[in-house]
């Protein structure tokens, strides 16, 4: 006699959700608010009425979808696991990095979205109304420089906000050039202007 193997468990709703959102982010970022649900499922790998078990409606999704984008603290955790060893190029070389990863994608997405109000009143428009110097990812990136200082003109906490304006300024659009800058040309230009001659 054959057995059947086990039914695969069902997903729960916040499982479902977040796959949803896997989903649908890619897609918000290249099509905008005209994505359709259809096109979300596809992505998925689900039917479409499955969406409308874990979200109302797509509107429910895009400002979800923002939502998550908009939170810095999956850019603090990649912040905290940044090896305190490193030298400090590489330090900046990281952060760097990481930094430019999030606001590329944050400023992609409020690009084609628009400025947006969301249900807890916040604008969703450029960065995290908590990401600024006295953040907490300020305070990760103070003290990843903090053992270099005696190598650094600024002190920590402002090296680490130099670092964060410059990359968000050429992550936005307006200050874009026609030679995009690479992460290693950011990392030389804040390298050439933090440390000492000779150092």
């Amino acid at each position: 006699m054959t057995t059947k193997p086990p039914r695969a468990r069902p997903m729960s709703v916040e499982d479902r959700r977040e796959s949803i959102l896997d989903a649908a982010l890619p897609l918000l970022r290249e099509r905008g608010a005209d994505v359709t649900t259809r096109e979300i499922a596809d992505a998925a790998a689900i039917a479409e009425g499955t969406i409308f078990r874990a979200f109302s409606d797509k509107q429910e999704i895009i400002d979800t979808a923002v939502a998550r984008a908009i939170d810095p603290a999956p850019t603090y955790e990649r912040l905290r696991e940044i090896d305190p060893d490193l030298s400090l190029e590489d330090t900046i070389a990281s952060i760097v990095g990481i930094l430019r990863e999030r606001f590329a994608g944050l400023v992609g997405l409020m690009s084609i979205l628009g400025r947006r109000e969301h249900p807890d009143g916040k604008h969703a428009h450029g960065d995290h109304p908590h990401d600024h110097p006295e953040s907490a990812g300020a305070t990760i990136m103070a003290a990843l420089l903090e053992r270099h200082s005696d190598r650094m003109r600024l002190d920590p906490a402002s090296a680490a906000h130099v670092i964060r304006v410059l990359v968000f300024g050429v992550s936005m659009p307006l200050f874009g050039t026609e030679s995009e800058l690479t992460t290693d040309d950011i990392v030389d230009f804040v390298l050439r202007g933090i440390v000492k001659e000779g150092a």
